[in-house]
């Protein structure tokens, strides 16, 4: 009990939002890259995400129905809930990008590589480690 005061919310640690150049492609008024700002997710929020992209469907056993979650989905919400700035959700850059909602519209912004790196950023920034595949395995062993 005497490291019980280390797991009280008041003495953990924040992890604070990062602000990342996703992509040089995004310049101010100077020509400079314009930076990103991303927070990081807690398992709540994710947890909330993954059902809200989950849908039970009829499977190939007889009828059983399974549930199945729409991964690409899931990922464009883990963005759109985790970046901050740009405004995602601002009806004029949605319009000025010729789309309807935060999901469409930050997969229409972002090329396939700057959509991963940012992705992989904020699985970072949320505590998913890079190796935890190796991790997982050097537990087995």
């Amino acid at each position: 009990m005497s490291n019980l005061k280390a797991f009280l919310r008041e003495n953990v640690e924040v992890v604070q939002n990062e602000f990342i150049i996703v992509s040089d492609r995004f310049k101010d008024d100077k020509g400079e890259p314009v930076s990103w700002e991303v927070r990081p997710l807690s398992e709540d929020e994710v947890d909330s995400l993954r059902k809200s992209c989950t849908k039970r469907v009829k499977s190939k056993n007889r009828g059983a129905r399974e549930e199945v979650v729409d991964t690409d989905l899931l990922g464009a919400k883990l963005i759109t809930a985790s970046v901050v700035s740009p405004p995602l959700k601002n009806e004029e850059l949605q319009k000025s990008w010729g789309v309807v909602g935060a999901e469409a519209l930050v997969r229409k912004m972002l090329l396939f590589g700057e959509y991963a790196s940012l992705s992989a950023k904020i699985y970072e920034l949320s505590g998913i480690d890079n190796d935890f595949d190796e991790d997982v395995d050097d537990a087995k062993n």
